[in-house]
Order: structure tokens, then C-alpha cells, then sequence
């Protein structure tokens, strides 16, 4: 690694890896719009707990999105040169790369899947991100290599399966990377991106160390309880040490002569004698010691104790515990400044968020060893970055999609940067040539811009700031007004539609409606647009708000089925349909809809509910009018037990009755229809690799669009999009599909005649279009 304050970087994730991935069975969350959809009464209840090595519990981790699952980003590093920070974004299969003159995001660079550790050569001229996969379907074997000159990736190495860490020789020449699932290390010759040798060590590899002459390797086995010792120069193991229980992070003293090694069951650090490859002394420290960081002036080694939120300082002269520092819950991510003054501790609650107490850095004068203040940061801080010059630390918040910036000498935050955009729904102009998308972001950091996309050349072309939390859209059929739902957050729910002038891409009205307005649709006529109101985390919404689209005023209110989330209305403007999805039960006695409401838009009053399948979501009407198709999610019903969605409910417009039901990906969620009533398409926003949801669930994104042939209501082919695709929406002209992919913060444009992806399309920042002279924000 550059040098020892940095060295801790990939720390947190591998950690999170070992005790997430190994010792349980949940590597990702039920999915992220559910998360968002349910941020209201469908609140909690999934609730996989996470077991560490030897089963300790480590936390307990839920679905709502108060404390959203560990979603991005991950990690962060930054290069030898102050310019760069480069993060990991686990599930957006991608990496974010940072300016650090500006603190802005100035690149994001797709990866393989699920990216984790990343390291960065001494020279600063490449970083290696491993791909650890999910489990056990699909775990990672790959390394992508990432030239940091261009931020594109020039080379994709196959490893072991689930690479975890990654570490690079002091002369850079040679990448060692810890396959947790084949019990080996690939070594990667950096000149040629190659493999060159394999070697076998203990059980579940997990990190590794390399001592600053270059000599050796040491490899954790956290399931062998040992550190294999590898000859650097033959690429051999020369001998395996035996260490405490569940051996997880290692870090070897600046001069060379110590590694220090957490054992995460034996609550000890074992330290090890370089010269002699053997145990010198077994330290007592707090409860599940995780991360060891050294001091780069090698005088004191800090462990993070997770179980005691505390924190262990060791003398490096005499390997004794000189002090013991109660820091903030949980405590995961380490970093030390240069000049080793200071000690930042992420203290990540890691899915108990607290909505008044969010997660905190706590810092530790290093030559007292006492905390001199915390620092508020977003949810889940796990693995923090130190720049170089020690001027700045770069906090990757994996709950709230945000970096946080810490000032070292005021150990204040100075910025926050946005690291997702979270597009959750599409809407396209009846002239074809423009395709507005809403950045929800996350209810954690709620985003408020939409995206114009032009048609012609499959590009942002404009940003256009709206209310908060951004989610449905829909453009008056004279193509002159775009309304757009703002769902909110979780600290400042929303109750707004945004108006916004389609020929200036201006906002020209905010229209007060009822509580998290979440998806709208507008009659044919253009006279009304007709507003689902989900609610709120705390009150199940169940009405749907009446705007005069020529005064931009709200006229009336009819009450619906609980937690109404999709809507449509009938081609001649007769009738409003209205998925309502429900709650979870939070509060309690709330239950996943399946009804959909039938509105008369003529006298706006309910007429009819038609029981479909369990959490109705997304919903289409032919343009013909003869049948509605509602996507049926699935429910949440217990911590243990759900219903997976995975129909979408075929409804007779005439009798209202469903008179076909069709099977399709895991989760469907938006759906969308061809104007000559041929084909549906169904976005698949979650796939399940073995009980959806609940404990030991194998949830992973979805990534699928099931093409539906409307005269036989059967599945005629599948498309491969982006990570959690959402909002879909087919041209008017029927010959493009374009899909919001949630966490992959991409468009993906599909050709409607051969069913396959032509285009994906990254929703940009606007403040990299800035950086390169681009885009004007209104």
C-alpha cells in the first residue's frame, strides 16, 4: 500500500465481507425501490441478522430504508498524489472517482459485479477493484484494472472465486489478491495484467499484508485460525502460522519487523515476528477486535473492537495495551493521518440507523489517545480514505449514497458528494425526441434534479432541479408540461409536484398535494393529472390527489386502497386505475395491498376494487383499452417469511375483472406497453436466489426486462438491462423502450423490434458536465 495511513482503506469492506458474505446468508437487500416504495408503514421487516466468525451477532440488518441495507459505496482510496479519490459502489457494479481540488464526482466507471476492495499502484498509475460477486450464485472472479490517467478500465483479470483483497508490492510490479471461495491467492503480474501463479493457503483467505521491503506476503485464514507466509521473489507459501480464532486483518509495523493480527473470536491480536515467522505475543483486547491500523511513525497499533465500541491502543515497544477508548457503536473503518496526530474511527450503526443520532466519526488525539470531538456523517461510514498531505478525509457513507469530506484541521465537514443518482422513473415527449428521468436517489439522501436525455444522440443534455426525492412522471399529451412527483426523504418527506415547462426545461409551479406523491398520470384530454399518494414511513397514505392541469391547482381527493403507488387511466379518459401496494406491517395491523381502485374521472369517485396478486405496483392500460397489466411485486409479511412477487395480473377493462395472470422475473416492478397493443414489457426489479427475503434470504438486484406477448399473455423473451431496473416507458413511435435502472444509475435503451439493449446511458452528475463545460443548471 502507499504507506501506512492509507493502508486501512479496504479494511472495512473486507471485514463487512467476512461477516456478511460467510457467516450469513443475506449479501443484499430485498430491493432498493421496495426499500423506498415501503419508507412509509411498509416499514421493517425483513430483518436477516448478520452472524460474525463462531457466531457472535454482529447487528441486526433490515430492509427499510431507514436503515437501508449496505448499498453503496463501500470504500475508498485515494492516489499517491492528492488528485484522486477512487470509491467503490458495491451495488452499482461501479467505481466513483473523485476530484479532490473540487470534491466533485468527475467519473464513474463500470466494473464487474459487486466491486469491493481497491488498491492503486505506488506509482499511482493503475487501481485494481475486486469483483467479489454475490453469494452463492453468483460469487465474483474477477479483478478489473482501472488506468487512472483515463479512468477506463483496460483489463479484466479472472482470479479465484470471491476475490476479497487485494494488496500491490512496494515496487509495484506485483498484485496479490485473497480468493476467499477457492482458499488460494492469484498473483497478478502488473505489467501484463496476467495471472501468473496460484497459491494455495489456509481456509477463507481474507487479507493480506506485504512487508515494505517487498519480501513477504502474509494471507489471514479466518477459517484455518492461521497466516500463511508467502516468499514474494518464488511465490510460495514458506510457512503457516497459527493465530487466534478467526483470524481477520493484518498490518505490518513501518520498519518491517511486526505484523498485528485481529482475531476476531478470540476478542486477542496476535503479533507476529517477521524475522521468524512466529507468534511473539497474544494481546487481550476488546470484544470481536476487527481492523489494525498502525501508526506511520510505528510507535502504536489502534484496534477497533466492534462488540465494546471501543477502541485498543497497543504499544509497539513493548506489545501491551496502553489504553482503551470508548468511541462511538459500532466501530469499523480506521484511518491515521501522516503525521500520526490524529486517529478517525466510522463508527457504523450499519442498519440501526437513528434518525436524530446519525452514524458519527470519532477522533482520537493520538498522543493523548482521548476522542476530541465527532463528527456527524451520513449512515453506514465503513471504510474511510486519508489523502497523502493528510489535509482531508473521505468518508464513503454506504447507507446515504455520499461521500462525506472531513477538514483535518477543523474535523469538520466541509462538502457532502452524491455517489448515486438512483433514476427511478422514465416519461418521453409525444414527439419523441426527449426522455425525462427522476433521480430519486435514496430516502437516506434524497435527490431532487431530473434528467433530459436526447433521443437522437442518447445523451443528458440538461438537469433540471424539481422537489425532493423525485420519483413518477408524466408529460400532458400536447407535450407542453412534465409533472413530477416528489416523493421526499426520510428527514424531510415531500408533498409537491414539480411543473415543469417542456420547451425551457424550467420549473414554473410547485403544486402542494397529499403526503409522498409517488407515481401521476394525465388524461388524454390534458385537462386533469391524477396524483397516488403513498404516504409516509409512519402513515400509510390511501388517497390520490385531482390537479386541473390549466391552473395547476388541485380540484379534489378521492380516497383509494392503502399505499397507492401506480397508476393509469383509460385512453378515452373514462376511468383511473390505482395499484395499491400496501404496507408491511409497520404500523402495525398494515398489510401488502392487492386491489387495484377504479376511479370514474368524470364525477372522481371510487367505483369498483379489483383483487389482484400481493403488492401491486406498476400498472398499464392498452392502448386500445381493453386490458390493464399490474406488476405484483410481493410482500413482506414477517421477519422470516415473505410472498415473492412474480406475476403481473392481466384485468378486463370492461368487466374489471383479472382474466389472466402471467409469470415474470422476480419483484416486477414497472411496466410499460406498445402503442399498436402487441407487447408489454415488465421490468424485473429484484431476483431471488433463494427465499425472497426474510432470514438467510439470497436477495440479489434484478437486472432483467420480461417481454410479454399481449395476444397470448405469455413471456416471449427476456432482456438483460441494468441493476434494479424500475421505470420503463416505450416510445411513441413503439420502436424504443427505455429503462431506469435504479442502481445502476443508467438508462438502458432498448430496441422494441429486436428486443435487445442499443444504448445504456449514465444519468450524469451535473457537476461533471461542469468540470468539462457542459451542461447549465436551471
Amino acid at each position: 500500500m502507499i504507506h501506512a495511513s492509507l493502508k486501512v482503506q479496504d479494511r472495512s469492506f473486507k471485514i463487512k465481507l467476512i461477516i456478511l458474505c460467510l457467516f450469513s446468508f443475506s449479501c443484499a437487500t430485498v430491493g432498493g425501490i421496495l426499500a423506498f416504495l415501503l419508507s412509509g408503514p411498509g416499514g421493517l421487516p425483513i430483518i436477516p441478522v448478520l452472524i460474525a466468525p463462531g457466531g457472535r451477532q454482529l447487528v441486526v440488518i433490515s430492509s427499510h430504508p431507514l436503515v437501508r441495507f449496505f448499498s453503496e459505496p463501500q470504500v475508498a482510496v485515494a492516489t499517491p498524489d492528492n488528485s484522486k479519490v477512487y470509491v467503490t459502489n458495491l451495488r452499482r457494479d461501479s467505481v466513483s472517482v473523485i476530484d479532490v481540488l473540487t470534491d466533485r464526482v468527475i467519473a464513474e466507471i463500470p466494473v464487474g459485479r459487486a466491486p469491493s476492495a481497491i488498491a492503486i499502484t505506488p506509482d499511482g498509475s493503475k487501481a485494481y477493484v475486486s469483483n467479489e460477486g454475490t453469494l452463492p450464485a453468483e460469487p465474483g472472479n474477477t479483478v478489473s484494472v482501472i488506468d487512472i490517467e483515463t479512468d477506463t478500465v483496460i483489463a479484466t483479470v479472472t482470479v479465484g472465486f470471491l476475490p476479497a483483497a487485494i494488496a500491490i508490492t512496494p515496487d509495484g510490479s506485483k498484485a496479490y489478491v485473497a480468493n476467499t471461495f477457492n482458499f488460494s491467492v492469484s498473483v497478478i503480474d502488473v505489467s501484463e495484467d496476467k495471472v501468473i501463479t496460484s497459491i494455495n493457503v489456509g481456509f477463507d483467505p481474507v487479507d493480506i499484508a506485504i512487508t515494505p521491503n517487498g519480501s513477504k506476503a502474509y494471507v489471514t485464514n479466518l477459517s484455518s485460525n492461521s497466516v500463511s507466509a508467502i516468499d514474494v521473489s518464488k511465490d510460495t507459501v514458506i510457512t503457516t502460522i497459527n493465530v487466534g480464532s478467526a483470524p481477520a486483518d493484518i498490518a505490518i509495523t513501518p520498519n518491517g519487523s511486526k505484523a498485528y493480527v485481529t482475531n476476531v473470536d478470540s476478542d486477542t491480536v496476535s503479533v507476529i515476528e517477521i524475522s521468524e515467522d512466529k507468534v511473539s505475543a497474544t494481546i487481550p483486547v476488546g470484544f470481536g477486535p476487527l481492523i489494525v491500523a498502525i501508526t506511520p511513525d510505528g510507535t502504536k497499533a489502534y484496534i477497533t473492537n466492534r462488540d465494546s465500541d471501543s477502541v485498543s491502543v497497543i504499544a509497539v515497544s513493548n506489545d501491551t495495551v496502553i489504553k482503551t477508548i470508548n468511541v462511538g457503536n459500532i466501530p469499523i473503518a480506521i484511518g491515521i493521518t501522516p503525521d500520526s496526530t490524529k486517529a478517525y474511527i466510522g463508527n457504523c450503526s450499519c442498519g440501526v440507523a437513528v434518525l436524530d443520532k446519525p452514524d458519527k466519526v470519532s477522533v482520537i488525539n493520538v498522543s493523548t489517545d482521548e476522542v476530541i470531538t465527532t463528527v456527524p456523517v451520513g449512515f453506514g461510514p465503513l471504510g474511510l480514505a486519508i489523502i497523502p498531505d493528510g489535509s482531508k478525509v473521505y468518508v464513503p457513507n454506504s447507507n446515504s449514497s455520499t461521500v462525506s469530506v472531513i477538514n483535518v484541521s477543523t474535523d469538520e465537514v466541509i462538502t457532502t458528494i452524491p455517489v448515486g443518482s438512483g433514476p427511478a422513473a422514465v416519461a418521453i415527449t409525444p414527439d419523441d425526441t426527449k426522455v425525462y428521468v427522476s433521480n430519486l436517489n435514496n430516502p437516506d439522501n434524497p435527490g431532487n434534479t431530473v434528467s433530459v436525455i436526447d433521443v437522437g444522440t442518447n445523451s443528458v443534455i440538461d438537469e433540471v432541479n424539481v422537489g425532493l426525492g423525485p420519483t413518477g412522471m408524466a408529460i400532458t399529451p400536447d407535450g407542453s408540461k412534465l409533472y413530477v412527483t416528489n416523493f421526499g426523504g426520510i428527514f424531510d418527506p415531500d408533498n409537491t409536484v414539480s411543473v415543469i415547462d417542456v420547451a425551457t426545461d424550467a420549473v414554473i409551479k410547485e403544486v402542494t398535494v397529499g403526503i409522498g406523491p409517488i407515481a401521476i398520470a394525465i388524461t388524454q384530454d390534458g385537462s386533469k393529472a391524477y396524483v397516488a399518494n403513498f404516504g409516509t414511513r409512519t402513515l400509510l397514505g390511501n388517497t390520490v390527489s385531482v390537479i386541473d392541469v390549466a391552473t395547476d391547482t388541485v380540484i379534489d381527493e378521492v380516497n383509494v386502497g392503502a399505499g397507492p403507488a401506480g397508476i393509469a387511466i383509460t385512453p378515452d379518459g373514462s376511468t383511473a386505475y390505482v395499484a395499491n401496494l400496501g404496507g408491511i406491517d409497520d404500523p402495525p395491523s398494515s398489510q401488502a395491498g392487492n386491489t387495484v381502485s377504479v376511479i370514474d374521472v368524470t364525477t372522481d369517485t371510487l367505483i369498483e376494487e379489483v383483487t389482484v396478486g400481493i403488492g401491486p405496483l406498476g400498472i398499464g392500460i392498452t392502448p386500445d383499452g381493453s386490458k390493464a397489466y399490474v406488476t405484483n411485486f410481493g410482500s413482506i409479511t414477517s421477519p422470516t417469511f415473505s410472498n415473492p412477487g412474480m406475476k403481473v395480473s392481466v384485468i378486463n377493462v370492461e368487466t374489471n375483472t383479472v382474466i389472466d395472470e402471467v409469470s415474470v422475473g422476480f419483484g416486477p416492478a414497472g411496466i410499460a406497453i406498445t402503442p399498436d397493443n402487441s407487447t408489454v414489457y415488465v421490468s424485473n426489479l429484484d431476483t431471488v436466489n433463494d427465499v425472497f427475503g426474510g432470514l438467510g434470504a439470497l436477495s440479489d438486484a434484478g437486472n432483467t426486462v420480461s417481454v410479454i406477448d399481449a395476444g397470448t399473455n405469455k413471456v416471449i423473451t427476456t432482456i438483460t438491462v441494468g441493476n434494479r431496473p424500475f421505470g420503463i416507458e416505450v416510445t411513441h413511435d413503439g420502436t424504443k423502450a427505455y429503462v431506469a435502472n435504479y442502481l445502476s444509475g443508467t438508462v438502458s435503451a432498448i430496441n422494441v423490434f429486436t428486443n435487445s439493449v442499443i444504448a445504456t446511458i449514465p444519468i450524469i452528475k451535473p457537476e461533471n458536465e461542469l468540470l468539462a463545460g457542459g451542461l447549465k443548471i436551471k
